[in-house]
């Protein structure tokens, strides 16, 4: 296996670099027309094969999780036969809902599960040509993703996590890298199961390692972490590849980078869904994830601005504009038609297309009309982070109205850091870096337009592990939430002080 993977890596990159990727996205789209056409949302919407992309959006309004589940799922859920897609669907994967906190249920079937498939082996290809001496088969890869194991909904028909649903379906022979074992991996419980880990890879030889950053911590933790520096030598010192996706990781960069000192590891971002795999870093990172478009979904992609709107703008791969915010609108094989997938994109190149996720739709903030999106915040947090040569584990920020002070608001963040900070410093910090990324933000600062300077609160090492853990929202699948209302951030603040 080690021998053949960069050739062919080479033949999958050669391949990549021909692609039409209009040509490739209107394939997919009659492809998922075609196989889907039998069910009732199809004819419902008078969809054929032929139709071209103009005439799909015509026909197809946007919808949302909350739109689908009303019209097409709820009332016969599990049992879903023939309404969005043909026949009965067997899985389903569940998603946190990092927006709303509500779960939601996301159809799965062989076509998405293929789709997840070949964007893995897009991954390797891109890992292969920008490391071509990389010993990543000779030893396993640990993905520390959600568990094994599916809870029966009705007879024949399972609810599981779309990442457990992935990997207990790796293909021959990448199946016999991947670590932990079954019976590891099946353990529902997350801290049960990582403390199983903590132990088992103490005698494995870990080349690759994955996950989400946060709980990538609460891990570590589990490994014995008592400094940053050379972590990863000492407890792997033959990895080589790391990926990471689900958030902006630029925050978490320089305590990674510190892990791997002494290493020669390559760390790749992924774009991963519960509704399918979107996009691969295939240069350096922050140069953009490059879009699937070969892969089983047909992409569109709305102004921000515009997505709520009675008309809203509809755009594919052949009239994207770059930098400009979009929302990513997904068609897949499993039955969600023109489906909002809530997250935020730019795109920094056309053809191919590549794009950087820039946040959620509806985790922006504008309390007082200050319009900051979730990147730009992220950026703000990065900057005074690096500035004080910290790094921040989590992170949620709220707005706050002071009756008392003439109704002045502000902004207030709740931040945990690696290493000790002066809060009011970092505030100061993270306000003149909104202003300077941000005119609405800078107007509403002057003197007299309703805005405050944002006030920091932070919070000890593994607050938000214990926070997300006693409302039960616990492992790899969830996401701390980034922006929430004042309600949820006096709760917050309550539970800091316990």
């Amino acid at each position: 296996m080690w021998a053949i993977s960069k050739p062919l890596a080479d033949l999958r990159a050669n391949f990549l670099n021909k692609l039409n990727p209009v040509e490739a996205q209107k394939k997919q789209l009659r492809k998922i027309i075609t196989l889907g056409q039998s069910c009732k949302f199809a004819t419902q919407h008078g969809l054929k094969p032929n139709m071209t992309v103009e005439d799909y959006q015509a026909s197809v309004p946007l919808r949302g999780y909350d739109e689908f589940w009303t019209e097409y799922m709820a009332k016969d859920f599990p049992v879903l036969t023939d309404l969005i897609w043909p026949g009965t669907f067997n899985y389903f994967s569940w998603s946190s809902g990092t927006t709303t906190g509500k779960r939601k249920y996301i159809p799965f079937n062989s076509l998405l599960a293929k789709n997840y498939t070949w964007a893995g082996l897009d991954l390797l290809t891109f890992h292969f040509i920008n490391h071509p001496g990389s010993w990543l088969f000779s030893g396993k890869t640990l993905i520390l993703g959600a568990a094994e194991s599916f809870q029966e909904l009705a007879p024949g028909i399972f609810l599981g996590e779309v990442s457990g649903l992935i990997t207990s379906r790796l293909i021959f022979p990448f199946n016999l890298y991947k670590f932990p074992p079954k019976h590891v991996a099946r353990i529902t419980d997350w801290y049960e199961r990582i403390n199983k880990v903590a132990e088992l890879v103490k005698t494995t030889n870990i080349t690759g390692l994955g996950g989400m950053p946060s709980w990538l911590l609460v891990f570590f933790q589990k490994l014995g972490l008592e400094e940053d520096r050379g972590f990863w030598k000492k407890i792997f010192p033959n990895l080589c590849f790391f990926v990471h996706g689900g958030v902006n990781f630029n925050i978490y960069l320089k305590r990674f980078q510190n892990f791997a000192e002494g290493l020669r590891v390559d760390f790749r971002e992924v774009y991963p869904a519960s509704e399918g795999f979107i996009a691969v870093a295939d240069r350096g990172f922050n140069e953009g994830l490059r879009l699937l478009v070969d892969h089983n979904i047909f992409f569109e992609f709305v102004p921000v601005h515009e997505l709520y709107s009675k008309n809203p703008k509809r755009f594919w791969v052949k009239n994207i504009e770059p930098n400009v915010e979009y929302a990513v609108i997904i068609t897949n094989p499993a039955g969600l038609w023109s489906y909002v997938l809530g997250d935020t994109v730019k795109f920094l190149d056309l053809n191919p297309p590549r794009l950087l996720i820039t946040g959620r739709t509806r985790q922006n903030l504008s309390v007082f009309g200050e319009h900051l999106i979730q990147e730009e915040l992220e950026k703000a947090l990065s900057e005074a982070a690096s500035a004080f040569e910290t790094s921040i584990a989590d992170w949620v920020v709220f707005g706050v109205l002071e009756e008392q002070n003439n109704n002045i608001g502000y902004h207030h963040f709740v931040i945990e850091t690696s290493s000790e900070v002066d809060a009011e410093k970092l505030a100061v910090l993270i306000d003149k870096t909104l202003q300077n990324l941000n005119d609405d933000y800078f107007e509403h600062r002057q003197q007299g337009c309703g805005l405050g300077p944002p006030k920091v609160t932070l919070v000890y090492k593994g607050f938000f592990e214990k926070w997300m853990k006693a409302q039960g929202r616990v492992g790899n699948q969830y996401k701390v939430p980034r922006v929430i209302s004042f309600e949820k951030g006096k709760e917050l603040l309550e539970f800091a002080r316990l």
